[in-house]
């Protein structure tokens, strides 16, 4: 389910062609989707954790053309 949410969100109108969505959605308009993905592993601690979260975002804004910068927050 997420996965179809991501191609319509992405505009992708082909893949939903004798749908219902195909003419109910504004395909003009496309949207960014972020997808984080914990099935890969086994995360240890917080650490672990922020450094898989900080690596999805990088490779997102790589693939999208933006500047990503990490901003550590003390807590």
């Amino acid at each position: 389910f997420i996965d179809t949410l991501k191609e319509i969100f992405e505009g992708n109108k082909k893949l939903f062609e004798g749908l219902y969505i195909h003419d109910q959605w504004d395909w003009s308009r496309k949207f960014p989707v972020i997808k984080i993905d914990f099935a890969g592993g086994v995360l240890k601690n917080r650490q672990e954790l922020d450094q898989k979260i900080n690596g999805i975002f990088l490779k997102t804004a790589q693939s999208l053309g933006v500047d990503y910068e990490l901003e550590d927050i003390q807590g």
